[in-house]
C-alpha cells in the first residue's frame, strides 16, 4: 500500500515524481497521465495506484496488476530524445530498477524483456495460485 509521507521523505528528486498524483484504485495510470496532458505539461509527474483494473502492456495484452502487490504507476516525460530511441526507455527503466534492488539488498535478480523483474525465475509482483 502506497504511504505518501514516506514518498515524500525519501524523494530526492526535484522534477521525476516530485508531483505526484495517487489513486487507491484506478483503471489505467496511462489514461490517467494521458488525460492529465491536456490541461498541463506534465513534465516529470507521476500516476500511482495501489489497484489499476484496466491496463494494457505491449501490442494492447491486458496488464495484470495484483492489488496492493504491483508497482503500478506512469511517468510524463517529456524528452528531445528521437522517436526510434523511445523504445529504449522501458528496458533502461527495467535494467536501473534491479540494479537498485541488487544495490539495497544485495538480492540476485533479472530482467526479463522489457522491464519485468525477475526473481528466482520467476516475474516479481506477480501473484500466482
Amino acid at each position: 500500500m502506497f504511504s505518501k509521507e514516506l514518498y515524500q521523505k525519501y524523494l530526492r528528486n526535484t522534477i521525476l515524481g516530485r508531483d505526484f498524483n495517487y489513486h487507491p484504485q484506478t483503471n489505467s495510470t496511462n489514461e490517467d497521465a494521458w488525460q492529465y496532458t491536456q490541461n498541463s505539461s506534465g513534465h516529470g509527474s507521476l500516476f500511482l495506484t495501489d489497484n489499476q483494473t484496466g491496463g494494457k502492456g505491449r501490442r494492447d495484452n491486458k496488464w495484470v496488476s495484483t492489488p496492493d502487490k504491483s508497482l503500478t504507476f506512469s511517468f510524463i516525460l517529456h524528452s528531445e530524445l528521437e522517436l526510434e530511441k523511445m523504445g529504449l526507455l522501458p528496458l533502461l527503466t527495467g535494467i536501473s530498477i534491479v540494479r537498485g534492488i541488487e544495490s539495497a539488498t544485495a538480492i540476485q535478480t533479472g530482467l526479463k524483456w522489457p522491464n519485468d523483474i525477475m526473481l528466482n525465475e520467476k516475474k516479481n509482483g506477480r501473484h500466482t495460485h
